[in-house]
């Protein structure tokens, strides 16, 4: 086995810095440091920089093709809290491609950017709590950062490549997509769906609906006509995004049947065609 190669202290302390200490993964944003309750100089940490390819063979998504310098450099590094630097590692590392690890780091990095300067109100994260953290040399303050106690909205973009990839391993498939007018925040995840869908070249049956009044169950609902690929795929790859919660899929055999028990739209998927209706309610975080 190759020995790994590990990042220099530079290269850490640059990718803390540039990740503002705050855990690149999209759905978590945890802060990684804090001041030391017992210590006037002590500090608690839980960041890590992480390898977006493997430090050795053998390693999640390691990369034989890289240099030393190119698998111990920054550009193979992401900012991460210790929970997330392990879970991108387990089973390999097959549920988070190398695509979707740069688009966290990118898209945290502009985020971080966007956010510098700005007073609690105009931070746009997850609740308000200020949290001020110290060097090791104690007394001086590294940065203060506002985190959002709000309900998070739903967001898929991040993991979009990843869908798209695992979705074109299949036939492509037809859809329908309704969400709830009552709700911006489910126009926002239904068009982001949209475009995931279109790009992997499925077939779009009907304009996305709205749906007034507040019939559509919290989370998303996905209904296939059978058990088959790409709904299955679809489901279980929206269910990682978004946490693992607030996704369901279900099989009908009698699928007009439902529908018009709720009083939702006929369904009008062409017959013995693979395709699916989805139906997004609000944010069950809002519950």
């Amino acid at each position: 086995m190759s020995a790994r190669e590990e990042f220099k202290r530079g290269t850490i302390d640059a990718l803390s810095k540039r990740a503002g200490f705050i855990c690149s993964n999209p759905n978590c944003r945890k802060m990684t440091v804090a001041s030391e309750e017992s210590s006037n100089s002590g500090v608690v940490y839980m960041g890590r920089a992480a390898h977006i390819c493997a430090a050795a063979a053998g390693g999640a998504r390691y990369n034989k093709e890289m240099t030393m310098e190119e698998r111990s450099g920054i550009s193979n590094a992401i900012f991460l809290c210790s929970n997330c630097a392990d879970i991108i590692d387990d089973n390999g590392g097959s549920d988070f491609s190398v695509d979707i690890l740069n688009e966290w780091k990118a898209n945290h990095e502009s985020w971080i950017r966007t956010n510098l300067n700005k007073a609690p109100s105009e931070i746009e994260s997850k609740v308000i709590n200020s949290v001020t953290s110290y060097n090791q040399q104690g007394g001086i303050t590294a940065h203060s950062v506002i985190i959002n106690n709000k309900p998070k909205k739903r967001d898929v973009k991040n993991f979009s490549a990843g869908i798209i990839e695992e979705l074109k391993k299949h036939p492509v498939a037809t859809y329908r997509m309704h969400y709830s007018t009552t709700d911006t925040e489910a126009s926002e995840l239904a068009q982001q769906i949209d475009k995931i869908l279109t790009d992997a070249k499925w077939e779009k049956i009907n304009p996305i609906q709205k749906l007034g009044g507040p019939s559509l169950p919290a989370g998303i609902k996905i209904y296939m006509l059978n058990a088959q690929e790409p709904g299955i795929t679809l489901n279980n790859q929206l269910w990682l995004a978004l946490k693992k919660s607030g996704v369901e899929g279900e099989v009908l055999k009698d699928v007009d049947n439902i529908f018009k028990i709720h009083g939702w739209p006929a369904v009008d998927l062409p017959e013995g065609r693979q395709g699916i209706v989805m139906f997004i309610g609000q944010n069950p975080e809002n519950e």
